[in-house]
């Protein structure tokens, strides 16, 4: 079993370091995955499980190369080091990978390793939001060019919302948690996982209204 799981969860990482390593034409001894999940460098699904269990390093150990695991705050600036060449593969959500391919990166899509949507929007205890129709006039706080962004823009949609009518704060989600706490802005949309994190941290101040 233990073979069956590595084999399936390796596959897709040697698919991209064989065409990465093409498209560089370098000579690296350090393969550098990079992770939209916090600089703190977490990863989601099977590419998670690898880590844990060691397999990726297993793995590339064979062919001579270290991994180097580099933690990024969201999919935008994944983006910018994996332009630069600072990394080798990445995993990163749907939206910057997306844009990603649309600014002529070259850069190959080899596969999903968490298909989960797991994203929340937050308000304030407090708030009068409780319907969709009651963003009108308020101000929601994600960071444009990434997963949050398209969660947000799909909502609107789904529930017909006037967008122009909505503010956006374009900043990250502790800054977005920090503003709302304040009362700077009315929502901030984050991980699922964050969201439950920061509404027990803060009992009773915040609440999750919508979660995919």
């Amino acid at each position: 079993m233990k073979k069956l799981v590595k084999t399936a969860l390796m596959a897709v990482l040697l698919i991209s370091v064989t065409l990465n390593f093409t498209f560089a034409k370098t000579n690296k001894k350090v393969v550098r995955i990079g992770t939209a999940a916090g600089t703190s460098a977490n990863f989601y699904g099977n590419l998670a499980v690898a880590k844990e269990l060691g397999f990726v390093e297993e793995e590339f150990k064979k062919i001579g190369y270290d991994v180097e695991y580099i933690g990024f705050a969201n999919g935008v600036a994944v983006n910018e080091a994996l332009a630069a060449d600072d990394l080798d593969i990445v995993s990163i959500g749907d939206l910057p990978a997306a844009t990603s391919y649309a600014n002529g990166l070259d850069n190959v899509w080899i596969g999903t390793t968490y298909a989960i949507n797991d994203k929340a929007i937050i308000v304030r205890g407090d708030s009068p939001i409780s319907s969709p129709q009651d963003f009108t006039g308020k101000t929601v706080a994600y960071q444009n060019g990434t997963a949050y962004q398209f969660v947000f823009e799909k909502y609107t949609e789904e529930y017909k919302l006037d967008k122009s009518k909505i503010e956006v704060s374009n900043i990250a989600f502790a800054n977005g948690l920090a503003a709302l706490l304040r009362g700077d802005v009315d929502a901030v949309i984050g991980t699922y996982e964050s969201a439950l994190a920061a509404v027990k941290q803060n009992e009773g101040k915040i609440k999750i209204i919508f979660n995919t």
